[in-house]
């Protein structure tokens, strides 16, 4: 299956639309001009269309695939993606760059699991990062060490056992009616408590981890979870089957509630429920 962006009169792309792959092939074949005009003899261009570019779904011609709002230059025969900000400019590969440059993450912090996430402050033309639960990196007191990576009054040297089971995200097939999974998810994001000066973990399945440093441990924060004979941190009730979590329309978001040891779940229209182990069911928050 073959591509075309419509574009105006000022190269922008107006849509994209697919094409037969025989008949690009019989017409001139690919990026061909020939194919371009015998797709618009049976497509025909918008109020605002002037012509038809080939462009590869795959990317493997004219830089990238065009979406709408993207420019065809044709002197350099590639597609370039909107500008989002004023002050990024085009480099030599025709991507946009921020005048500052990327900052480099892995100057940040040295962990697998410490995730941060970069936004662009235009007013200000920086980059602001944040971490895992939207604090805003570095931290009050973290400075560059001598590996040039910031560190902060903690240094962590293990992290938690993973569970194998954990690695993917299973859901019942309303077709098939059988478990199945999608991909892999990362089991474990740490951040730093700003407020308790301490790390933290947010885990799969309700997990929430704190660091003792003094005991080079990790703790669970619910006191009613234990461990495992593999080290891994389980609650008193086990989690919700997952054929209940929702009806296929809306799915709830569920957390472990300690003061009742039992799972809260809150579907898309934040009504609270609560799991009931017992009928395997979830049943409405009554007060």
């Amino acid at each position: 299956m073959g591509h075309f962006a419509e574009l105006d009169n000022n190269n922008k792309v107006l849509g994209v639309y697919t094409a037969c792959n025989e008949d690009i092939a019989n017409h001139g074949g690919e990026q061909s001009e020939e194919a371009a005009n015998y797709f618009a003899s049976y497509t025909p261009l918008s109020e605002n269309g002037v012509k038809y570019v080939q462009t590869s779904y795959n990317g493997n011609f004219r830089k990238q695939y065009a979406g709408i709002g993207y420019t065809y230059d044709p002197i350099n025969d590639v597609f370039i993606s909107p500008k989002e900000y004023e002050s990024w400019v085009l480099d030599e590969n025709f991507n946009w760059q921020p005048p500052t440059g990327w900052p480099n993450l892995n100057t940040i912090y040295d962990s697998k699991y410490f995730i941060l996430d970069t936004v662009w402050n235009e007013e200000n033309k920086n980059f602001i990062i944040y971490d895992a639960m939207d604090n805003i990196f570095p931290y009050t007191g973290w400075n560059l060490n001598n590996e040039n990576k910031y560190q902060g009054p903690v240094t962590v040297t293990n992290y938690p056992a993973e569970n194998p089971n954990d690695m993917y995200t299973s859901y019942i097939d309303p077709v098939d009616n059988v478990e199945k999974y999608r991909g892999y998810k990362r089991q474990y994001v740490m951040y730093w408590d700003v407020d308790q000066n301490e790390f933290k973990i947010k885990g799969v399945r309700g997990n929430r981890l704190k660091y003792n440093a003094t005991l080079n441990q990790w703790e669970n924060e619910f006191a009613s979870w234990t461990k495992n004979t593999n080290g891994i941190w389980e609650p008193p009730v086990e989690w919700p089957s997952n054929e209940t979590y929702g009806d296929g329309n809306s799915y709830y978001k569920i957390s472990w509630d300690e003061s009742n040891l039992r799972w809260k779940g809150l579907d898309n229209q934040d009504n609270t429920f609560y799991w009931e182990a017992s009928s395997n069911s979830w049943i409405s928050y009554i007060e």
